[in-house]
């Protein structure tokens, strides 16, 4: 019996429960009249069924799970969706917590699932059986895309410890989320693999060293979970050594080991992996940034002495000069991150820091996009496609 049979048979042996919220128990080959009603309600005629959990059937330990399924969330943002569960007929593996999403395309879901590296989802319109929709695999591309800063998010069992009030964590937040980077860098999947780090860097910081005493950061308030806002105001209580190992294991971790892997798959499908990693900045400096000059360029690139080739900090200068952006390199910003298992081991990983200036795209004090915002994304997307066409020929 192939994979995709036994497969098929256990996806058509699940039951796929969702809270609307009542529970609804989808099968495949079978419509739903409750279904059919929430749709009409809201005014759309399809839906999704889709989950984040252990990719191409690999069981996953429960915190990367519980990881991938705070990420699937986050991608969510516009669409309707209720929580659910896959439920095997027969048991031999645990349910899977998953999302019904209604409203979405088919092309969208498939996208959704692919990312997570779903063998299928299951997909469904008004009046019509739900369908297992299998997802052909992509080859992974040369580039991976590392957004650790774009979320806003503070899940609600954590916001007790943040001691700031709603108004002033909005304005705090503000100044430090690297906010709409995940639309700024934003490729197809078959041109770039993303990698977003799903809450708030005011949770905890995965681009910061777990141990504070190689952080130069920590002394200053700014570990890799911070105890001060950008404002230098008290943000949290120094975390008890439990509460920052839950946060290490919750997020700092699964985000790292997923982040690996992804540089992991790349490398091994094409010979080289080009890693951006995904920022923005302010216009004037934060009270804590070690780089105080006012004056700052448009585009910031930060490098790695062993990762970043001298060729490819000049092409990208040269890319973002050619559209009229002022560069910098490695101010106000350093370095480029390379997760440990290539860290100084493997040249054919190369990493690039792209840093962009909000006042390019964003009005500073309201968090909106400005007029420039298309332009920027349409720019920095076209650069990221020509960085990735000069490492493959490169490799070549």
């Amino acid at each position: 019996m192939s994979c995709q049979i036994r497969l098929k048979d256990a996806y058509m042996t699940t039951s796929y429960i969702a809270e609307i919220p009542e529970s609804v128990i989808l099968r495949i080959g079978e419509n739903s009249l409750v279904l059919d009603s929430l749709l009409a309600e809201l005014g759309v005629g399809s839906w999704a069924f889709i989950t984040a959990w252990n990719p191409r059937s690999e069981e996953l330990a429960p915190a990367d799970n519980a990881f991938r399924h705070e990420q699937l969330i986050q991608m969510l943002v516009g669409f309707n969706w209720f929580p659910g569960k896959g439920v095997p007929d027969e048991g031999g593996w645990q349910p899977e917590q998953s999302v019904l999403v209604t409203g979405i395309s088919r092309d969208r879901a498939v996208q959704i699932g692919r990312h997570f590296g779903q063998n299928a989802i299951v997909y469904g319109e008004r009046g019509q059986p739900a369908e297992l929709v299998w997802i052909e695999d992509l080859q992974p591309p040369v580039t991976v895309l590392h957004i650790p800063h774009s979320a806003y998010g503070i899940p609600d069992d954590l916001r007790p410890q943040i001691l700031l009030s709603d108004l002033e964590l909005v304005r705090e937040q503000l100044s430090i989320v690297d906010a709409y980077t995940d639309e700024l860098f934003a490729l197809n999947p078959d041109e770039a693999s993303p990698v977003r780090f799903p809450v708030s860097r005011l949770v905890l910081d995965p681009e910061r060293f777990e141990e504070d005493s190689q952080e130069i950061m920590a002394d200053h308030g700014y570990g890799v979970i911070y105890t001060k806002a950008p404002s230098g105001v008290k943000l949290r209580s120094a975390p008890s050594a439990r509460e920052r190992l839950d946060l290490l294991e919750r997020y700092y971790r699964p985000h790292h080991r997923q982040l690996t892997a992804r540089v992991d798959e790349s490398q091994n499908a094409n010979g080289q992996c080009l890693i951006i990693d995904c920022h923005s900045f302010p216009e004037r400096p934060l009270p804590f940034e070690l780089c105080q000059k006012l004056e700052r360029a448009d585009i910031c690139l930060g490098t790695d002495d062993y990762h970043t080739p001298e060729w490819l900090v000049d092409e990208a200068r040269r890319l973002f000069e050619e559209r009229e952006y002022t560069v910098s390199v490695n101010e106000p910003f350093a370095g480029a991150l390379v997760p440990m298992k290539f860290y100084q081991k493997d040249k054919a990983v190369l990493a690039l820091m792209i840093e962009l200036n909000r006042r390019l795209y964003m009005d500073e004090k309201t968090g909106e996009k400005n007029a420039g915002f298309r332009k920027l994304q349409t720019d920095v997307q076209e650069i990221i496609r020509q960085l990735t066409g000069v490492v493959v020929i490169k490799a070549g």
